[in-house]
């Protein structure tokens, strides 16, 4: 069983906004079970006993991050739903929560939004990782990477375009030279950016993680993160 759902069904209940809401299950911090939910805005968490297919909430809390009025009220809504002691029923890849006024239904992730395929998509780059930081570039065009069937990898830096061979073992992917074109970049943001993904994508090794849609590639010293549909 997946500890992490998404929210694909409901009654009495109106999202906020097109946000996935999303449940995840862990070990409580004063008893074995614990819960933390999330829309759009702030984490509600807690422990919570499980009696009779009953979820007793015993310990609750939220984030305190301000966001717009519909959110945090939701957010409301969600601590007095969960705090009302709702049904809890665990079937058929979902978790089905019941309570006086309101039914809401989430499947678990990994069937609504499944690990891709790391050959085929075209993976968008969008954060660059070095030092435990992670930054976001305002870029006029976009880097992407797309690993080929034939055991090629094609990238666009923002700049130019590259390619050459790869392998993929388990969870390592091992790069061999990549030619790149030679235009020049247009800012110095384009000209670090590129820099930094040839770093990752540098002849040698990196260690790939895909969870649903994004894709983490992470190197010696700098890594990558990108996304796809």
């Amino acid at each position: 069983m997946n500890l992490d759902f998404i929210l694909e069904s409901y009654e009495g209940f109106e999202p906020a906004d097109d946000g996935a809401v999303r449940i995840r299950f862990r070990e409580g911090e004063m008893s074995e079970l614990g819960f933390l939910l999330s829309g759009g805005c702030n984490a509600v968490g807690g422990d919570f006993t499980l009696v009779d297919g009953v979820m007793n909430v015993t310990l609750v809390g939220m984030t305190e991050m301000a966001c717009e009025t519909e959110l945090m009220d939701q957010d409301n809504w969600f601590v007095g739903f969960l705090q009302a002691s709702p049904g809890l029923e665990y079937s058929n890849d979902r978790v089905t929560l019941t309570g006086t006024d309101a039914t809401l239904v989430f499947l678990d992730s990994e069937v609504a939004d499944p690990d891709r395929e790391l050959v085929g998509p075209v993976w968008t780059i969008n954060s660059f990782i070095e030092g435990g930081s992670s930054s976001a570039v305002n870029l006029a065009n976009t880097p992407t990477v797309v690993f080929g069937e034939d055991g090629t990898v094609e990238v666009f830096t923002g700049c130019n375009s590259g390619s050459g061979p790869y392998t993929v073992e388990g969870a390592t992917i091992t790069f061999e030279t990549l030619t790149y074109t030679r235009a020049g970049c247009a800012d110095d943001n384009a000209s670090w950016a590129e820099a930094h993904i040839q770093s990752v994508l540098a002849p040698g090794s990196v260690t790939y993680e895909i969870d649903a849609g994004r894709l983490s590639l992470e190197g010696e010293s700098k890594a990558l993160g990108a996304y796809t549909d």
